[in-house]
């Protein structure tokens, strides 16, 4: 490689800028040192929900991250760097003397040295934002004192670094003020993308019965433990969660600080093991929905969804065959009944549910692990 340049996405500003570089002289540098971009038109263009086929926008991006080819090699080529979240965090350009065919071991080489340089693009950009945050609280101990400064640093470095999700909301509206790496992680939004806004304004919780249980936890007083709730991801992916909430002053300002425990995993170990036992015990008469409950409470809690909905085993077997795709003439002949018996399986399994649709039925049984294995 000739020259290169990685350049840094503030996604708040709209701006790539160059904050390492090889081989440019002076005047490029102070000609090209930033260019002002639409994010989302980054995003849409580069980042990793794009559509395969979308073409290269007539907006400010087309100026440069055009990669340029010469008899049959490449003299310049523009790699995006894409963060946790999906999105856009710089751009990586490289360009040679001569053209530049690439082989297979080449093109592996590169989609790591992307991989690594987004990985050091993110670490930058949390670091700019940690010690912006730090330098404000430096300025306030200068009027409240060094013991408040050294508490919030404390709080800071803890609330930055650590594994487990978390965010700041304020009390009033439980609007976001704060979310730290692993809240990124977890859901896939970027702070710019929630910071000022709530999560029910985001669609963040599955239901509204969730929204229910979290209100009714921050009247209840001032801290709450392990909380579950489904929490609604930036893609629309659905997980489950322990929250637990303690009522803090952050900023001169009552707050929320509410750490977010993924148990996804967990739950989809658990539901496959009584998926399994009811795939073995669907067509005896004698093991009936009360067994099902008892052998949820002993793998650690009553299943909500036997217990509320109370489906029979023969309409929960009809469900999970149609969550898997088959339709009512093939269900019928896999369990050995007429269509119209399983048309009044549904019909019960609808009213049970709260459904109003086939299609709604399949949505409500797969977000609960309700699918039969055919």
């Amino acid at each position: 490689v000739h020259q290169g340049t990685l350049r840094v996405m503030s996604h708040d500003e709209g701006i790539l800028r160059i904050v390492a570089q090889r081989g440019f002289d002076g005047d490029y540098l102070k000609t090209n040192a930033e260019f002002a971009v639409d994010p989302d038109e980054l995003d849409e263009r580069f980042g990793r929900g794009r559509a395969e086929d979308a073409k290269p926008t007539a907006g400010e991006p087309a100026r440069f991250a055009q990669d340029v080819m010469e008899n049959s090699g490449y003299r310049e080529r523009w790699l995006p760097l894409i963060g946790l979240n999906g999105r856009v965090v710089g751009l990586l350009a490289l360009h040679w003397r001569r053209p530049w065919a690439f082989s297979d071991r080449d093109e592996h080489d590169l989609i790591m040295l992307a991989r690594q340089a987004a990985s050091l693009v993110e670490t930058y950009l949390s670091d700019q934002r940690s010690e912006g945050l730090l330098d404000d609280l430096r300025v306030r101990a200068e009027i409240h004192g060094t013991e408040l400064l050294e508490s919030e640093i404390r709080f800071r470095r803890a609330f930055e670094v650590g594994l487990v999700a978390a965010c700041i909301t304020t009390v009033e509206e439980d609007r976001f003020l704060e979310v730290n790496s692993g809240y990124v992680k977890l859901t896939g939004y970027a702070p710019g993308d929630v910071v000022g806004r709530t999560s029910r304004e985001l669609g963040m919780w599955s239901s509204g019965r969730d929204q229910a249980a979290l209100e009714a936890a921050f009247q209840a007083g001032g801290e709450f433990r392990e909380l579950k709730l489904r929490l609604r991801g930036r893609e629309g992916h659905v997980r489950d969660i322990l929250l637990s909430g303690q009522r803090i002053t952050y900023d001169g300002r009552s707050c929320w600080l509410k750490m977010f425990n993924d148990v996804t995993e967990q739950h989809r170990s658990q539901e496959e093991l009584m998926a399994a036992i009811r795939d073995v015990m669907s067509d005896t008469t004698w093991f009936g929905q009360s067994v099902v409950q008892k052998l949820a409470e002993l793998r650690g809690g009553a299943s909500e969804d036997e217990v509320e909905f109370d489906l029979t085993a023969r309409e929960r077997q009809v469900l999970e065959l149609v969550a898997a795709g088959l339709d009512d003439e093939e269900i019928a002949v896999r369990i050995g009944i007429a269509q119209k018996t399983v048309r009044n399986h549904l019909t019960n399994t609808y009213a049970k549910t709260g459904v109003h649709s086939r299609s709604e039925a399949v949505v409500w049984a797969r977000d609960r692990g309700m699918v039969a294995r055919v």
